[in-house]
């Protein structure tokens, strides 16, 4: 590995590799430093059961980066491809019927089918909603690849008419607040709501409410992109991107030290001693109290700054349970809805009540000590992409949203209960499909949010989202304000990580945005077209 190159990445999550990917291929000079022997950052797919059953322990499905230009400008279908399950995702409840959230041309109506069954009134509403946000998707997707405007700027578009004040209304209030405004049945209430929570998204603070329109209208077309053979070969296409274009991936390379001269980040200083050169940037791809309390240290920085990373807070964790399986989970909800059996994603929540009270679980740092009163999400990737498991085998898994520290013994106690607690849900899927028994799990690994940070100490207290997404931790507040976005108060030293705007999720935004950032401020010539929006693969 060479000691100096034009710009110098502190990781090598999906973001940075992105970011890398836009820098090299405009005549850059680029090095990702990964700690682990493994780029792909939350990207990870990995043989935790059993060797040939492939997990995905952090990302699972792609589906913002779907709408973006990322795909499409660095040609990734030359390396990787997605497949997208329809439906998706399906909610499913105690009297056999079910939910499906349909992707496709005729998706939507597909899924007003499916809503009808509870309340035709909520069927209309659904298609009502759509048909207005449709019109400003392409608004929502240049929101998320441009750096974001004052929150002034950002509403003044809204305020001319009706329908753009209901639309603020909308991103003001609580996603509770506006679900229970428009939808009057209470199965499609716990659908609305566990959709969103999915997405690693409170239910009760204001300002969720902005997600409403978008788990709406965003998710039909063309769907939740499964990336075939698990969600590394989304990273690994994105390097062999940056190497092809003369860029460097370095693993097993932990930086330690963002080298200040002059309050200029002129390189890193690897654990094993070695000094890596900057000549134009050092670019994080990893949390703010990673990058500035360890990295750079407080020396070098001003206090109110260091309390804004102080302060920057991270959201909900999961416990996430993986299964080696003979044969798939078989619902029984599918007798009465064939779609069912094939849903990627099954969301179970018996009803409102318990989608609500398991959220306020996780904000109490309690967990739910009835097998009927939890409420998650079960995967079974196999259905869709086989090459995932050995031929004829499975894998599932499911995410079981919950507090990193809990109430009775903090983070330390979720290595004395963790397997307690897999149990219980175990129990709560075999409601649902009783095949989920010794019988059909060759093995079962379980992983909790003190595990989740073990791993991947950027997902600080166990947060997949590497930041709360709450409107105080939103565009320019994401992740510390006065500063220009991707920007910080040292100079050259930038961001790019699920940290800053638009937030976690696969979307390759921050990355995408930071490379415009960087090529800006170095009047480097963008060799990819403006930004057009509603892109598709």
């Amino acid at each position: 590995m060479d000691k100096e190159y034009d710009v110098v990445f502190i990781g090598s999550g999906h973001n940075g590799l992105t970011c890398a990917a836009y820098l090299s291929k405009a005549g850059l000079k680029t090095v990702n430093l990964e700690r682990r022997d493994v780029i792909g950052g939350a990207c990870t797919t990995e043989e935790i059961t059993l060797p040939g059953f492939k997990h995905n322990t952090h990302s699972c499905y792609h589906a913002f980066i779907q709408m973006g230009p990322v795909l499409k400008d660095l040609e990734v279908a030359r390396y990787h491809r997605y497949v997208y399950p329809d439906p998706p995702m399906a909610s499913i409840f105690p009297d056999g019927r079910t939910i499906c959230l349909h992707v496709g041309k005729d998706g939507v109506e597909r899924t007003c089918k499916t809503i009808e069954q509870f309340s035709k009134k909520d069927a209309r509403t659904y298609k009502e909603i759509y048909d207005l946000h449709i019109s400003a998707k392409d608004l929502y997707v240049a929101w998320m690849y441009t750096p974001p405007l004052s929150p002034s700027m950002q509403m003044a578009p809204f305020e001319g008419t009706e329908a753009g004040r209901e639309m603020l209304w909308m991103q003001l209030s609580s996603y509770r607040k506006v679900a229970e405004h428009y939808f009057e049945s209470d199965q499609m209430r716990t659908f609305m709501l566990m959709v969103v929570v999915q997405e690693g998204v409170g239910i009760e603070e204001y300002g969720t409410g902005q997600f409403f329109p978008l788990v709406i209208t965003l998710e039909h077309d063309p769907g939740m992109g499964l990336s075939v053979g698990g969600s590394n070969t989304l990273a690994q296409a994105l390097g062999r991107i940056v190497e092809d274009n003369g860029g460097k991936l370095a693993v097993d390379s932990e930086v330690v030290r963002i080298i200040v001269k002059d309050g200029v980040a002129t390189g890193v200083e690897l654990k094993d001693g070695t000094e890596i050169r900057a000549k134009k940037a050092v670019v994080s791809n990893i949390d703010p109290e990673g990058t500035f309390i360890r990295m750079v240290g407080e020396e070098y920085l001003k206090g109110d700054f260091i309390e804004q990373v102080k302060r920057f807070a991270p959201g909900i964790s999961t416990v996430t349970t993986h299964f080696a399986l003979n044969n798939p989970l078989q619902w029984k909800v599918a007798a009465n809805n064939e779609a069912a059996a094939k849903a990627w994603g099954i969301l179970i929540a018996d009803n409102e009540e318990v989608a609500i009270d398991h959220y306020r679980h996780i904000k109490a740092g309690t967990i739910p000590q009835k097998p009927e009163d939890m409420a998650f999400i079960t995967v079974m990737p196999t259905i869709w992409d086989s090459t995932q498991a050995p031929s004829g085998k499975h894998t599932a898994f499911y995410w079981l949203h919950s507090a990193y520290g809990l109430k009775d013994g903090g983070a330390e106690k979720w290595d004395e209960i963790k397997e307690e607690v897999a149990d219980r849900a175990d129990e709560s899927i075999r409601r649902y499909a009783p095949n989920m028994d010794k019988n059909n799990i060759i093995a079962r690994y379980v992983d909790s949010p003190l595990d989740l940070e073990r791993r991947m100490p950027q997902l600080f207290k166990g947060d997949w989202l590497m930041g709360d997404i709450t409107q105080d931790q939103m565009g320019i507040f994401r992740p510390f304000h006065g500063y220009p976005p991707y920007h910080t108060p040292i100079e050259n030293l930038y961001m790019c990580g699920a940290c800053t705007h638009p937030a976690g999720g696969v979307t390759a935004a921050p990355g995408y945005n930071a490379a415009s950032v960087i090529c800006d401020d170095f009047k480097i010539k963008k060799w990819w077209p403006p930004l057009t929006v509603g892109v598709k693969k």
